[in-house]
């Protein structure tokens, strides 16, 4: 039935800042299994300096599953569930002295307003807005005597997240 890749970018500039304050790239492989359904796998980096000292890199990869139903004429509504793991390193510089957080944990995202236009039989274009996320962290220290930290959370934008992605199918 063939499959695709997609790859999604997201970029957003800093407040009056000289440097980049958060920049992600993610890619996706799926195999349609059925007319409307595919399914596969994602990986993704994220990184995040929105804080002055504070440097923060996440990976995450998991399982996805998408479902297509036709609008007509190329246009696509393709809602879309994944889960995965997530590792994140944390690097803190300040005066008063360095350190650095290893954190991981899971997430579950459910994406229900995606569209996907096909201009040609090959190419998709992918617009995704309005994510719900559940995600659960475990955080510590790289110290000794560092204590262990667990956060969960529960948390849906509208447009945060907001995603273009370009696909190929092969």
């Amino acid at each position: 039935r063939g499959g695709f890749a997609s790859a999604n970018f997201n970029l957003n500039g800093s407040k009056g800042g000289a440097y980049i304050k958060e920049a992600g790239v993610g890619v996706d492989v799926n195999f349609m299994v059925c007319k409307n359904w595919a399914i596969g796998g994602f990986a993704g980096y994220d990184y995040s300096g929105a804080t002055e000292g504070v440097k923060v890199n996440t990976v995450t990869a998991g399982p996805i599953a998408t479902y297509f139903l036709s609008l007509g004429k190329g246009f696509y509504y393709s809602p879309r569930v994944a889960a995965g793991f997530a590792y994140g390193n944390t690097k803190i510089e300040t005066t008063a002295g360095d350190g650095k957080v290893n954190s991981y944990g899971f997430l579950v995202n459910v994406s229900p307003v995606n569209f996907e236009f096909r201009p040609a039989k090959r190419w998709g274009i992918n617009f995704s807005f309005a994510n719900i996320y559940f995600n659960y962290m475990s955080s510590k220290g790289t110290e000794d005597d560092a204590v262990s930290v667990s956060t969960h959370g529960l948390s849906a934008d509208l447009l945060r997240n907001a995603g273009l992605g370009l696909r190929y199918y092969f």
